[in-house]
């Protein structure tokens, strides 16, 4: 018996009915030993590229030792929410984050294993995932992992390879996941606006982040926001009894913080009249934007190149009436067809880390700007060249699909397309509150304690620039 399972055997799993209602608990080991019908999920990560993740189950795993399996598998504690589970137990087991599984359905089986004699009865929840990386699997509970095409892994389910045993469960599991799979885009991205694979990553990961209610679910005001922010948090919503309402408090006063970053960012903002133009370049779904417009009643141009968080963001503004003056469009922000020299104030929040090449995009901000227009953005990069390899960067690089630049690269680029800064402010120190927060989150994805140790030992800074479009301004190193 591994370790993991040694520790896991006296964990409760939720007991359910044939339909999959809830009936009772018990613990691991009665619930396998006696073959009681109980509650599972299996993930199934698909790359965007066609293919999909096999896990060999470690040689000294309790139950199917060297069987091959889904993505991740596990049994949801009672009452506590599954895809929240799912999403720890795949950092857990593949040392993985980031990822929003999605609940398509549903199996049912009863499997003996011939070696041990366990009994796996499950309702099993089929749970489906983009991601596009490099796990890292806890030894444990992994012997072996291949991404393999989904065509390929067709044909190998009726015909196994030489050598190779499938767990019978993955034939169903496969059979449910593939076709949601596919109706969601999993498996082949169609990244139009997307000019290089590096972009086609980060394009599958922003059009399939859904359900990740951290930076999703919008509060009673409708703004979404896809950044961090810079105060002190609450402590009071920590001190919540019930769990449910805890969590609910927390991700209230994430909102709220996050709304507070948006006005750090706009006070770096010159004064605007309503006749101003604004570009909300990598807008997500658009809430920094409307407070844009909010502030100042001037028109905003929002460009991303995620179709469904443009939709998102076109809708709230016809919600709101305001969709002649705030309007979203489907773009690149290397390229964004916006019409040139036009623009009193490019903004990006939290952003450029996702753009491969920020020389593209700063260019692309001078192309877009008056003289005089002003670049305003806030954004987590790297202290120095050095730190850019560190640890904790690397993890956040992995889960975010970024390559952090170095401060000193940032301001390069900059002087390089003659945006010359106005104000520059590190503001790392004032980002851990936010990341401790999220650590009590049950959304928590784990890459908060890398978030928390970059910026708190300086490897990371937190920049908050305005610069200013100077035509004429010449470069120096």
């Amino acid at each position: 018996m591994s370790a993991t399972d040694e520790r896991r055997a006296t964990d409760l799993v939720e007991l359910v009915e044939e339909d999959g209602s809830a009936c009772g608990s018990t613990d691991v080991i009665d619930a396998h030993t006696h073959g009681k019908r109980h509650r599972a999920y299996s993930v199934m990560l698909f790359d965007g590229h066609g293919n999909v993740l096999i896990q060999k189950r470690a040689a000294d795993k309790t139950r199917f030792a060297g069987i091959w399996g889904p993505s991740c598998c596990g049994h949801p504690a009672p009452g506590e929410d599954l895809v929240a589970q799912a999403r720890l137990h795949c950092h857990e087991e593949l040392g993985i984050s980031g990822i929003e599984p999605r609940d398509v359905g549903a199996v049912s089986y009863r499997l003996t294993d011939p070696t041990s004699d366990y009994v796996e009865a499950e309702y099993d929840h089929v749970l489906i995932a983009f991601y596009h990386g490099t796990p890292d699997p806890h030894p444990d509970e992994i012997d072996e992992i291949r991404w393999v095409p989904v065509d390929e892994l067709a044909r190998e389910l009726d015909d196994p390879p030489q050598g190779v045993t499938y767990g019978e469960w993955l034939r169903p599991v496969f059979d449910v996941a593939v076709p949601a799979a596919e109706k969601a885009g999993l498996l082949h991205v169609n990244a139009t606006r997307a000019h290089d694979p590096h972009q086609q990553n980060v394009y599958a990961y922003y059009q399939f982040k859904t359900s990740d209610k951290i930076n999703t679910e919008a509060g009673a005001d409708d703004y979404v926001h896809s950044h961090f922010a810079l105060i002190p948090y609450n402590p009071t919503v920590l001190e919540v009894e019930d769990e449910e309402a805890r969590q609910k408090a927390i991700l209230r006063e994430l909102h709220r913080m996050e709304n507070h970053q948006c006005d750090d960012l706009i006070d770096l903002m010159p004064p605007l009249p309503p006749t101003s133009r604004v570009v909300d370049a990598a807008c997500g779904r658009g809430g920094t934007g409307f407070r844009v417009w909010e502030r100042f009643g001037c028109t905003v141009h929002g460009v991303d190149f995620s179709e469904q968080r443009i939709a998102f963001a076109n809708a709230i503004a016809e919600r709101r009436g305001i969709s002649d003056h705030v309007q979203f469009f489907h773009a690149n922000v290397e390229a964004t067809g916006l019409v040139e020299h036009s623009y009193d104030v490019v903004f990006i929040n939290e952003a450029a880390v996702h753009v491969p090449d920020l020389t593209k995009l700063f260019a692309e901000t001078a192309r877009l700007l008056k003289p005089g227009g002003h670049l305003v953005f806030a954004e987590w990069i790297a202290d120095s060249f050095t730190s850019k390899k560190s640890p904790e960067v690397t993890a956040i690089n992995n889960n975010y699909y970024t390559a952090l630049p170095s401060r000193g690269e940032v301001l390069t680029w900059l002087l390089d397309n003659r945006l010359v800064p106005l104000h520059v402010t590190d503001r790392r120190l004032d980002v851990l509150p936010y990341w401790e927060l999220r650590s009590h989150c049950d959304h928590r994805t784990g890459v908060e304690k890398p978030f928390l140790t970059a910026f708190a030992t300086g490897a990371m800074n937190y920049v908050m620039c305005t610069a200013v479009y100077q035509p004429d301004h010449i470069a120096t190193r």
